[in-house]
């Protein structure tokens, strides 16, 4: 059987990159006390409330992020979704430690061929390449990027790494952890990035990815 070409993974993985430019200046607006620099409206005690979850694709596809983290509707595209915490997206201010400040993302892909296959084993190989680093790269750049750790886990790549080029808005760190697998026939692309003016903790970041595949995982069932 085919297998999914690293040029594939390429073009799917970078999508997080250059479809979620808007949407990540749109979520930073949820933590203004840690991004200064960012405009943020004044808050209203009646602010509807964010929602938990999204369908992509016509309902094909549905989105659920871990608990405390909801939808950001300002950036939701129907191949892309970005996550911040639930209070912060509704307007009210999230004090330093009541949750972990990280910006997740998912993008998903048109169903792929029937016959290709996802080699998670191929897929770390991959990432630990140059043509792998310039997927992970914010500018197409593999130079940019180190990486620091792959994990397989059942048929899922969990790449730790850390990228040096100017993030897509101001005060978005440059580590963070990304999950590549295959769900219904889609190829799935989940990211855990902090702020760098509150850094969080690679592990940290590396369980809120989990939990975020985990819940992507159940709402597909």
């Amino acid at each position: 059987m085919a297998r999914i070409t690293p040029e594939t993974l390429i073009r799917l993985v970078r999508v997080v990159g250059s479809v979620g430019a808007f949407g990540l200046f749109s979520a930073c607006q949820a933590f203004p006390q840690l991004v200064p620099e960012t405009p943020v409206a004044s808050a209203s005690a009646n602010a509807p409330r964010a929602p938990r979850q999204a369908q992509l694709y016509g309902g094909a596809f549905k989105v659920a992020g871990p608990k405390g983290y909801c939808i950001d509707t300002a950036a939701l595209q129907d191949s892309f979704v970005l996550l911040a915490e639930c209070n912060a997206l509704e307007g009210r201010r999230v004090e330093p430690g009541q949750t972990v400040p990280a910006i997740l993302t998912l993008s998903a892909s048109e169903p792929l061929d029937d016959v290709a296959v996802f080699d998670p084993s191929a897929a770390a190989a991959f990432f630990a390449t140059q043509n792998g680093r310039t997927a992970l790269s914010r500018v197409g750049n593999g130079d940019t990027v180190t990486v620091l750790e792959t994990q397989k886990k059942g048929a899922t790549v969990f790449v730790h790494a850390s990228d040096s080029a100017p993030a897509n808005v101001p005060g978005l760190a440059g580590e963070y952890w990304r999950a590549v697998f295959v769900q219904d026939g889609r190829l799935v692309t989940l990211t855990a990035t902090g702020l760098r003016a509150a850094p969080v903790e690679g592990a940290v970041l590396a369980r809120l990815l989990a939990e975020f595949s985990t819940a992507i995982r159940a709402s597909n069932r």
